[in-house]
């Protein structure tokens, strides 16, 4: 995770540099922070997002 917004999405990179949005119920729900490592099930965002933020965070899982 890189970085938690005000309003508590979050912004994390994929191991290719993608970067991926994570909206706040995932964030809350997980209770990440930046700098967390995390496996992700990830869709393509939408649309009108994709050309700066291709994919989008669905579930996550902590890595141990």
């Amino acid at each position: 995770i890189d970085i938690v917004t005000v309003s508590g999405s979050a912004f994390g990179l994929c191991d290719n540099g993608d970067q991926v949005f994570l909206n706040s119920r995932i964030v809350d729900r997980m209770e990440l922070q930046e700098g967390d490592i995390c496996r992700a099930l990830l869709l393509e965002n939408f649309e009108d997002k994709r050309a700066i933020t291709p994919w989008r965070a669905v579930r996550v899982s902590p890595t141990n």
